[in-house]
């Protein structure tokens, strides 16, 4: 039974596509908007076009592997300014309409840390050392920052096997 695990984020989302029965990671990567230029002049058009790549490549996913399992870290609202924080309730909002059918399990930030390496307050240095050391095969052949969304996304995907409903 396959899973899609996702770290959101605007200007990229992690993702790892698991097997959750064998509890394998099949495959892993980010949804990056940066690159993507929509000739728009407004910023909220373009905006509404990233976040629909977003959305387009997460349902693509969830129909191609026949995902049953959806789980996401939920933004704690750390956003730092008031676009950042619309462009994260854009593509949260999203999600929840894209998975209505589909039972989705969402995870706090804290959460995350938690079932990753036993600490709600962990930094993002520790978190990215502790799935280096777990996984070390997904460090090497992504960027620094795609890296860092995909450990985001291996700790929403730690929180879903211990349980965490």
């Amino acid at each position: 039974m396959n899973g899609l695990f996702l770290d959101l984020g605007f200007v990229r989302t992690g993702w790892i596509l698991a097997d959750v029965e064998k509890k394998e990671i099949i495959q892993y990567g980010t949804i990056r908007t940066d690159r993507i230029r929509t000739g728009e002049k407004s910023k909220s058009r373009s905006d509404i076009t990233k976040c629909k790549h977003i959305l387009r490549c997460i349902n693509n996913a969830l129909i191609i592997y026949d995902c049953k399992v959806i789980a996401a870290e939920i933004p704690h609202g750390g956003a730092q300014n008031a676009r950042a924080a619309r462009l994260m309730g854009m593509v949260t909002g999203g999600l929840i309409g894209i998975t209505m059918d589909l039972q989705i399990r969402y995870y706090l930030p804290s959460e995350c840390k938690h079932a990753m390496i036993g600490k709600k307050t962990a930094k993002k240095a520790q978190i990215q050392a502790a799935v280096k050391k777990k996984y070390p095969p997904l460090a090497e052949n992504l960027t620094k920052g795609d890296f860092e969304h995909v450990a985001d996304a291996i700790t929403v995907y730690e929180c879903y096997l211990k349980g965490n409903v």
